[in-house]
């Protein structure tokens, strides 16, 4: 068992007894102070529910002034929607001749289910099934994991192609987070497309404000015509704009943007690779599930939401190295992956009031401070940073935390760096200090801009000199 620690703060005259360190407490040995108060409180406990219960002296009104006030956070949680819900997955599929014969093997059938299960929205494209059996057959095994209950929808498109081999377009979504709020296939006036885009506009009211609201653009594009249908893609951008007053704009599926398909030369007059088109997955990864290596299946979010889309998050997902399957059972699901990227959600109101939320950036040095510790803690002074010790039982030094205040602006939490170094460079040493900068920067790069622009954003310096451990930690919080 570790040191029992004191804290002060300056020096050791007004050294304290930190509860979190009572060994006596720590193993469940309660002294008489505290059995006396654990006593009360159960009392307490026992009259809010004997009142609230309209017992002698309850009015059976809940117990006004005994029960503690709701927060309210608990009406707000529902089967599959909390105060803080993870990232909104959002992704595409391409299921290789979707239709009953496949699903009429039952791993596959499984497999698929599962994989619908990760996203809370997934286009699913190349259903070939004419009798619109195979879509309800997995919705009806999505849906039948008890966590999973009931949750899922799937939204069909009217089947496309101008021969007579057709397919649809299928949107398998949560219905605790998500709504449909309009759906059509694109007119495509100059028949450009074998198989005309599925718009479908969507709201996900866990999203965050800038993202809540967009359209999926949801294209399989003919491969010997990849690159004219990819083109054209921005003509179907601008009219999700003109008709629905939607900015924001998700273009997903299998464009065949690769391969033998699509040349280098393609790209420098494709209309669609502008600087406002932004493709998540990039040219080089590979989303076949074959030798094929292209990347044939996209993601091109577009519009003020690309501020929402979360960092690293696009991604294809190797499922058959997660669910550790087969290379035979992953045959048999598709020749595809599928890709995908999440956005960010917003808590509670309740929770964003009450939680603050930090990014820590941590480096060690195992080098140390030269001078005497204890005359070190007793002399600092340094402005905008606090020294307090904390000390053992026995009164020994056991480290120093030296904490900035809160700072608005990265530079000037470099400058408070540099500070602590010009002070004393065996506090902060050179690769110390250049650890931190490189790290902060690359945090920084893709934290919010906004709320860093507008100083809502706060910085917190934290140096952790351990005198046992002949350490000294470097952190910085980004708080928000």
């Amino acid at each position: 068992m570790g040191s029992c620690l004191t804290k002060c703060s300056g020096g050791r005259d007004e050294v304290q007894q930190d509860d979190r360190y009572n060994l006596d407490n720590r193993a469940g040995k309660p002294s008489g102070d505290v059995n006396q108060t654990n006593q009360y409180d159960e009392k307490l406990r026992n009259k809010s529910r004997h009142l609230a219960d309209g017992g002698v002296g309850g009015s059976g009104d809940g117990g006004k002034g005994w029960r503690r006030r709701s927060s309210g956070l608990s009406r707000y949680s529902q089967d599959g929607r909390h105060v803080i819900h993870p990232p909104c997955s959002i992704g595409a599929f391409n299921i290789q001749k979707f239709g009953m014969a496949k699903l009429s093997d039952k791993e596959t059938l499984k497999i698929i289910a599962r994989l619908v299960r990760e996203f809370d929205i997934l286009l699913v494209q190349e259903v070939v099934d004419v009798s619109g059996k195979a879509l309800n057959l997995l919705l009806e095994e999505v849906n039948s994991v008890p966590e999973h209950g009931g949750m899922y929808e799937v939204l069909a498109s009217p089947r496309v192609g101008r021969t007579s081999h057709k397919e649809q377009y299928a949107i398998f979504y949560k219905t605790s987070l998500v709504q449909i709020l309009d759906s059509k296939i694109y007119h495509d006036p100059g028949d450009l497309f074998i198989r005309e885009p599925f718009l479908v506009s969507v709201s996900v009211d866990t999203v965050s404000a800038v993202a809540n609201q967009f359209c999926l653009v949801c294209i399989h594009t003919q491969p010997t015509s990849a690159n004219l249908e990819i083109d054209g893609l921005v003509d179907v951008k601008k009219h999700v704009t003109d008709t629905w007053q939607m900015d924001n704009v998700i273009i997903l599926g299998d464009l065949n943007a690769s391969g033998q398909y699509i040349k280098s030369r393609d790209w420098e007059t494709n209309r669609l690779r502008g600087a406002e088109y932004n493709w998540l997955i990039p040219d080089h990864v590979d989303t076949t599930a074959t030798n094929t290596l292209a990347a044939y299946d996209r993601i091109i979010v577009c519009g003020p939401m690309m501020d929402a889309v979360v960092q690293d998050s696009a991604q294809v997902f190797r499922y058959d190295q997660h669910y550790q399957i087969s290379q035979d059972a992953l045959k048999k699901v598709s020749d595809h992956y599928p890709v995908r990227f999440s956005l960010q959600t917003v808590a509670h109101p309740k929770v964003q009031k009450n939680i603050t939320t930090r990014t820590i950036i941590s480096i060690e040095d195992k080098r140390f401070i030269t001078s005497d510790q204890d005359q070190f803690l007793d002399q600092f002074n340094l402005k905008r940073f606090k020294a307090e010790g904390l000390y053992t039982k026995s009164g020994e030094l056991a480290s120093i935390e030296i904490k900035s205040q809160r700072i608005s602006q990265v530079t000037s939490a470099f400058k408070c760096i540099e500070d602590l170094r010009k002070y004393d460079r065996s506090l902060v040493s050179y690769s110390l200090l250049a650890s931190v900068k490189h790290q902060m920067n690359h945090v920084v790069s893709s934290w919010d801009k906004k709320l860093l622009e507008e100083g809502k954003g706060k910085f917190q310096i934290n140096l952790l000199v351990d005198v046992q451990e002949k350490k000294i930690v470097c952190s910085v919080s980004i708080i928000s």
